[in-house]
């Protein structure tokens, strides 16, 4: 069951992805600078995206994302 959630919870949950401490990111960073946006990494944010947002988002998309803006915009239409 998808919940809604804020642009701040689900930026809490990026950081989780990235094995950064909850709260690190505030969105402007560049993804290269965090760590390698693998295959596992794009995996795990099309996870969360399904799961807590309930939107099926393209790995391609996913893997194209150079911020964690960018990551955010894949759903945030979903956020409240």
């Amino acid at each position: 069951m998808e919940v809604a959630l804020s642009r701040q919870e689900f930026l809490r949950l990026i950081d989780g992805l990235f094995e950064l401490e909850p709260g690190t990111l505030n969105g402007s960073e560049e993804i290269e600078k965090l760590g390698p946006l693998d295959s596992l990494a794009v995996l795990g944010f099309i996870a969360l995206a399904d799961e807590h947002c309930g939107v099926n988002v393209p790995a391609a998309a996913v893997a194209n994302c150079l911020s964690v803006d960018d990551l955010v915009a894949l759903v945030g239409a979903r956020l409240s």
